[in-house]
């Protein structure tokens, strides 16, 4: 997509279902229509029969544990997951939407200013590291089956555990927004404004809702698994593209420079 984007000149027409993706000088301009995106669609296709998968397999281990003795709430908020799949969904709820979109976005507009997300994700990781092990432990013993429980066992007050659960679903809701946001903004790109963004918007509330009801807990970790994946894959390939179409570090900066020591 190399090139800066100018504007076109008065009265010049785009064919429909086109978008001018840039245009650099003595070029001609470039442009993508919806019959170049068909491996694309493809590939968002078998995305969603993926998650469809994860939700029929959540759903049948969330009936799995009501069978085996276990109650409704357990198996719907709760369940015993392997230590890989356990680090792919933690990796996945730390970053997902904001690495995706808004950390690129913040990293164009404010350059290494951006490194400061490096910083905050190593203080949640040691945050996790010091309060995860204990309450796990806790949980087990006392039957926990949300953050607010251990609020309400150890001070004896409803009223404070309520207090505490508003207070930790207020930030929830703004990674929500997030996460419903950057789904539409990407879809909407990706599909060249064939889906606008409140309809990207209902498209994922509807994905949200629908495996959470079918498989519970299940459905979020493993659907989790599937795009933390998914993250490192494309991660892994876009610096072999990198590397491949512009070279390492080196070959980025003029000979010489001694900034690379």
């Amino acid at each position: 997509l190399g090139g800066s984007t100018t504007h076109k000149p008065r009265g010049s027409q785009s064919p429909p279902g086109s978008y001018n993706i840039g245009q650099s000088e003595g070029r001609q301009l470039e442009m993508v229509t919806q019959a170049d995106n068909v491996p694309l669609y493809i590939c968002m296709s078998l995305y969603l029969l993926a998650l469809a998968i994860v939700s029929i397999v959540a759903f049948h281990r969330k009936k799995k544990a009501e069978e085996e003795g276990g109650s409704a709430t357990l198996a719907q908020y709760g369940g015993h997951f392997s230590l890989p799949v356990l680090m792919l969904t933690t990796f996945s709820s730390t970053f997902s939407g904001y690495t995706v979109s808004g950390v690129p976005a913040d990293a164009f507009n404010k350059g290494f200013f951006s490194t400061r997300w490096l910083v905050a994700i190593v203080a949640i990781a040691l945050g996790m590291l010091a309060y995860y092990p204990r309450l796990r432990r806790l949980s087990q013993i006392r039957g926990y089956t949300s953050p607010g429980d251990f609020i309400g066992d150890r001070y004896g007050s409803q009223a404070l555990q309520l207090c505490c659960s508003i207070c930790a679903c207020i930030p929830q809701f703004f990674y929500l927004t997030v996460q419903l946001v950057s789904f539409a903004v990407t879809v909407e790109g990706l599909t060249l404004g064939a889906v606008p963004k409140i309809v990207g918007l209902f498209i994922f509330a509807f994905i949200v809702l629908s495996m959470e009801m079918l498989g519970g807990m299940n459905s979020v970790v493993f659907s989790d698994a599937l795009q933390a994946g998914l993250m490192i894959l494309g991660f892994i390939s876009m610096m072999m593209v990198l590397i491949s179409q512009y070279g390492w570090l080196s070959s980025f900066t003029p000979e010489g420079c001694a900034s690379l020591g």
